[in-house]
């Protein structure tokens, strides 16, 4: 509900008698959003020549009011209150929140800055900041879409999470120690000796056609 005992009191100095002042629930107004779209809600309506001012009280807190002062004999409270909300109703639809929530580790703070930084780099990311616990974005919604935001932290964050390869040189040796490891029931003889019985077998069938193929003496 409009009203003016919440925000009237810092301005009384500035205010005649033609002036009025109008208080709106900000949450109701831009419910999700942050202080740049707060920002960008008061330019646009002092931007009108019936508005004198308008600004936010409370901003910390869970009830933020927007206070719109204004020309009484050029407009009526329903008047201001109907442009606020169409002002509203255009930066919601223009700008996109997200708020992506991440477990506490000791390497937190270090893997939400890098997702910062990576959110940065795609197109239509308006600001994303790193808090306690969550990754904040803003986006603008003609550029790119909550879902493909959503899709791109989930690969940066396998793509961080993935277990990385080790040189080339040490990856080789293991390899090389791998196969070296294995020689048989012999144990790292074994291919020695596989390679002599297959020589005494070699020689034993060629004596063996050698002989069976001499006559016998009469």
């Amino acid at each position: 509900m409009p009203g003016a005992d919440d925000c009237s009191a810092d301005r009384d100095a500035d205010r005649t008698a033609a002036k009025n002042t109008l208080a709106l629930d900000l949450t109701d107004l831009l419910p999700g959003s942050d202080e740049r779209c707060a920002d960008r809600l008061t330019r646009d309506l002092t931007a009108n020549p019936v508005i004198a001012d308008a600004h936010v009280i409370g901003g910390g807190t869970p009830q933020p009011r927007l206070c719109v002062h204004y020309d009484a004999t050029a407009a009526t409270a329903v008047d201001v209150q109907r442009r606020a909300w169409q002002a509203a109703e255009t930066i919601s639809a223009r700008y996109g929140h997200l708020r992506w929530s991440m477990t506490e580790t000791s390497d937190g703070e270090a893997k939400r800055a890098a997702l910062v930084d990576h959110l940065l780099t795609k197109p239509g990311v308006v600001a994303a900041t790193a808090t306690p616990g969550s990754v904040e974005v803003e986006f603008e919604r003609s550029s790119v879409t909550a879902q493909e935001l959503v899709d791109a932290i989930v690969a940066e964050m396998e793509t961080a999470t993935a277990p990385k390869p080790g040189p080339a040189g040490e990856e080789h040796e293991d390899h090389a120690k791998h196969q070296h490891t294995h020689g048989g029931i012999f144990g790292e003889r074994s291919e020695l000796i596989f390679a002599g019985l297959s020589g005494t077998l070699l020689l034993a069938g060629w004596l063996l056609a050698t002989f069976a193929d001499t006559p016998r003496s009469a």
